[in-house]
């Protein structure tokens, strides 16, 4: 099912954009050289001639959007031209799975058609279904993705140190800085082979080299931790 986006931002094409019209074709060939894709014409025409505005609920001073964006995609349907501008991207989604308990990525191959200086029409041509992941507590979202706690690791300029005993278990992960540097609610969290969530508790902090090292460990008895993020609240 196509869906629609009007959006401010700038997207990473995945096909040049042109300063002129170009034949959808070409459009599509190109988008296949660059991405080693398989995207047909005859598929992009059918996400744009399927897109039903009356299947989203906006306001009434959005009506208008919804028809206008329907008009655009109907003329690029049948014209097969794509406006100076226009380009493919791909938009990745983490989606909670009914249970809560996992996230599973998704990404949505999109066609963003420039129908003004200041105006992105987008609808979606195609949804690839990934991986899954565990997913952040209600009301929370990840800051760093769950991941295998290497020895050292970076994110946002934050260097993560891990400790593990004799038998390679992890006992200790050590963060230059602060986690009060993500956010001041955000939280360190590990889970073990099975999935099953540990919260990693502070112990503290030390001094290393004028660095000042905060130390998270976890309760004695739980399994061996395989992934380790931080998850932040979401915004209001």
């Amino acid at each position: 099912m196509a869906s629609f986006f009007l959006s401010p931002f700038v997207w990473t094409p995945v096909a040049a954009e042109t300063d002129d019209s170009t034949p959808l074709n070409v459009a599509v060939r190109e988008h296949n050289e660059k991405s080693n894709d398989l995207l047909t014409v005859d598929e992009v025409v059918r996400a744009l001639s399927n897109w039903d505005p009356s299947e989203y609920t906006v306001s009434e001073e959005s009506k208008p959007v919804l028809e206008e964006a329907s008009k655009i995609f109907e003329r690029v349907a049948l014209a097969r031209q794509l406006p100076p501008g226009s380009l493919f991207y791909r938009s990745i989604n983490w989606t909670r799975s009914k249970d809560g308990l996992t996230e599973v990525k998704s990404t949505d191959l999109c066609l963003g058609i420039k129908s003004a200086p200041n105006r992105m029409d987008s609808v979606v041509i195609r949804t690839e279904p990934g991986e899954s992941r565990p997913a952040p507590a209600d009301g929370f979202q990840w800051k760093l993705a769950p991941s295998y706690p290497e020895t050292s690791f970076v994110n946002n300029s934050h260097n993560f140190f891990v400790a593990r005993n004799r038998e390679q278990e992890v006992t200790t992960i050590c963060c230059a800085l602060s986690l009060n540097e993500f956010h001041s609610d955000a939280r360190l969290v590990a889970f073990d082979g099975q999935g099953k969530r540990m919260a990693a508790l502070g112990v503290g902090g030390e001094i290393f080299d004028g660095i000042r090292m905060e130390m998270f460990q976890f309760p004695d008895g739980t399994e061996n931790v395989t992934l380790v993020g931080i998850e932040v609240p979401v915004a209001p």
